[in-house]
């Protein structure tokens, strides 16, 4: 009888993914698609330099002036991709595509498994599942989604996906349900064997995206609730903590502390608004938030209320309450309020199929078989009409017709080694297909230097002295403007003919054009007299005087490869070296063996003392400095630690 009902678990399982790879199967051969400025861009120009450069991604010299790999993004969706497209022999765009049609088919599979785990009934979970593929209930509960998707019953989460580009989230989502299966077989059953898979997919998902970290972190919190005694049984608690710590140990090389600081910082100036007023009111809300929880668990408590509904009806409020929240007031509990709409999805499709399968037991046969009925008109309805919402969501480009290609083809051949401020699409798909370096990038939460973020504000907004400044301060070659009538879907600088006055337009298309930024030297190294890299009111302009100063000897300098690199300098006595690349503590600089220092100046640059007069070499290179290397071992210590338990726990079972 098991066997039957687990083969009926499988079968049903396999149909509901299956149902939703077919929604979506159109991704798994569309390489490009007409939705050019979404965060696919920038998510396909990751696993592209992954692919091409698997070996060094310790530093990440294409975007910001240069920024840690940890910085760029959480890597594990990217390196799948990256794997799929060497595996397959594709392109990283179509595989990012195909992992896409997986992940949006592994969602609704999550949902019908987790379902399972709190009813104990296949129809329940079966309903759960189907509900999740044909139905986005934040649709109903938010306009915004509902204007999102074209309707109340739009398809929100294949919207999402393709028009808005948001399969790191969407992958850590899916991931979320199996984790809290694997964590609650882990608590039953205390076993090393599940306190290891539950430790590794936890990691997973804090390896996969942020949003779908801060998703995991609510879930487990009510989840435990949910599950717990108000008062007994906190081993549970402590077991749990013990696991997520050992998760995020093994993530931590990727996911450093300093990249949660920096992430934490960055992310209440996102681009889609200024978080920083709400994040002060956070503990007072959050405070709120622990309060209701608490009230609605000794209510679902005193009125018996099974583990599954309490868990369903606490995500509601967290995190499911984070959208809703600012939908009815417009209050943001955490930055991107709006994103957390599938866990939203998730907490309300549980609470109403195992509310809809309690009711049920209360009515006659021929009601319960009429609701189902009615159900299953409106699934059939549904399941007619979302993939022809698929059909004009997914539409396939010839990506060489676009200005993003032409611009970026063009200066691969033309500037190869050239540094280039751009924005808007241009900027997100220029290392999909080169390796030219920007002082912008794919997203500004990855920047450790507010310098790139000034500089991008004025160089689309100031006049063109200001711009020009900050263009030589941060090293750029080549500027990409688009004019009035730009092919590209965004006009963003404000006055383009201001680059009329200082630069020389080497390329135009229409209203695109690209300019030729004047510098006395391309180099990315410079020598200045240290009093030119002093802090104050003249900083930025006193330093590009430096730069631009025919007295001073010019330097050269060779990137190696993507973490080390060459100076080649006549250094008067006295005088350092500018490196136009972000200061970050890794980076190590020696002159014929001897190290010398590298101090972070007041546009946060490398600046070295070489400490050498006349003709000197500097050798640099990063490394990650100290906390790389904690890191690192600190993961070591944890497989092995893990490793050691788990053959210590099949020795006991076996004596």
């Amino acid at each position: 009888m098991a066997i039957a009902r687990r083969l009926w678990l499988t079968l049903c399982g396999l149909a509901i993914f299956i149902l939703n790879f077919f929604v979506c199967r159109e991704l798994f051969h569309t390489e490009y698609t007409d939705r050019v400025i979404t965060g696919d861009a920038a998510f396909i120009s990751i696993s592209r330099y992954m692919l091409d450069h698997w070996r060094a991604d310790s530093w990440w010299p294409v975007w910001y002036d240069g920024i840690p790999g940890h910085n760029a993004y959480p890597p594990l969706l990217h390196a799948i991709v990256a794997l799929m497209a060497a595996v397959e022999r594709i392109s990283p765009a179509l595989a990012h595509h195909q992992f896409g049609a997986i992940v949006y088919a592994l969602a609704p599979l999550a949902v019908f498994f987790l379902c399972y785990r709190f009813s104990g009934s296949i129809a329940t979970a079966l309903g759960a599942g189907l509900a999740f593929t044909l139905l986005s209930p934040s649709t109903v509960l938010m306009p915004a989604a509902r204007a999102g998707a074209g309707g109340w019953f739009g398809p929100w989460r294949l919207c999402v996906l393709v028009a808005y580009g948001d399969a790191p989230h969407m992958f850590g989502f899916a991931l979320i349900p199996f984790a809290i299966l694997a964590l609650d077989s882990a608590l039953t059953r205390r076993r090393p064997i599940y306190y290891f898979a539950t430790a590794l997919l936890l990691a997973a998902i804090v390896l996969t995206n942020w949003l779908a970290s801060v998703g995991l972190a609510c879930t487990v919190f009510v989840y435990l609730i949910a599950t717990t005694g108000v008062w007994a049984d906190l081993r549970r608690w402590g077991l749990a903590a013990l696991i997520s710590i050992a998760a995020y140990i093994l993530a931590c090389p990727w996911i450093p502390p300093s990249t949660i600081m920096l992430v934490r910082a960055n992310g209440q100036v996102a681009t889609e608004g200024d978080y920083r007023s709400d994040m002060r009111w956070l503990p007072a809300r959050a405070l709120v938030i622990l309060i209701l929880i608490v009230l609605l668990k000794f209510a679902l408590q005193k009125w018996r209320a099974p583990a599954g509904i309490q868990f369903a009806a606490l995500m509601m409020i967290l995190p499911g309450g984070i959208p809703l929240l600012w939908s009815l007031t417009g209050m943001s509990l955490l930055p991107l309020p709006h994103r957390y709409v599938w866990e939203l999805d998730l907490a309300s499709t549980l609470l109403a199929a195992l509310l809809f399968a309690a009711l049920l037991k209360k009515f006659p046969r021929p009601a319960i078989y009429s609701a189902i009925a009615l159900l299953l008109l409106f699934g059939c309805f549904q399941l007619r009409a979302y993939p022809r919402y698929a059909a004009a969501l997914i539409k396939p480009i010839d990506m060489s017709t676009t200005v993003e290609f032409q611009i970026a083809d063009w200066l691969k051949r033309h500037q190869p080694g050239a540094r280039v401020f751009a924005i808007g699409s241009v900027a997100y798909w220029l290392n999909n297909f080169s390796d030219l370096q920007q002082i912008t990038g794919g997203f500004e939460h990855a920047t450790p230097n507010p310098a790139n973020r000034d500089a991008t504000s004025a160089i689309t907004f100031e006049g063109a002295s200001t711009s020009l400044l900050w263009l030589r301060a941060l090293g750029a070659d080549i500027a990409v403007v688009g004019g009035p009538k730009t092919r590209a879907p965004f006009r963003m600088i404000q006055d383009p003919a201001k680059f009329d006055a200082f630069a020389q337009k080497i390329w135009s298309d229409g209203d695109d054009f690209i300019y030729l930024i004047p510098r006395r030297s391309r180099s990315l190294a410079h020598v200045v007299r240290r009093q030119d890299l002093a802090a104050g009111e003249a900083t930025l302009p006193r330093y590009v005087a430096a730069l631009e100063d025919p007295s001073l000897p010019t330097a050269a300098f060779h990137w190696r490869d993507s973490h080390s690199a060459l100076i080649d300098a006549d250094v008067p006595a006295g005088d350092v070296l500018s490196v136009q690349i972000n200061y970050h503590p890794g980076w190590h600089a020696a002159v014929n063996g001897s190290p010398r220092p590298i101090e972070k100046d007041a546009l946060g640059l490398m600046a070295i003392d070489p400490a050498c007069s006349g003709p000197c070499t500097v050798a640099l290179t990063y490394d990650g400095g100290l906390e790389a290397l904690v890191t690192r071992w600190a993961a070591a210590a944890m497989l092995i630690g893990f490793a050691g338990l788990c053959l210590i726990g099949f020795a006991w079972r076996g004596a």
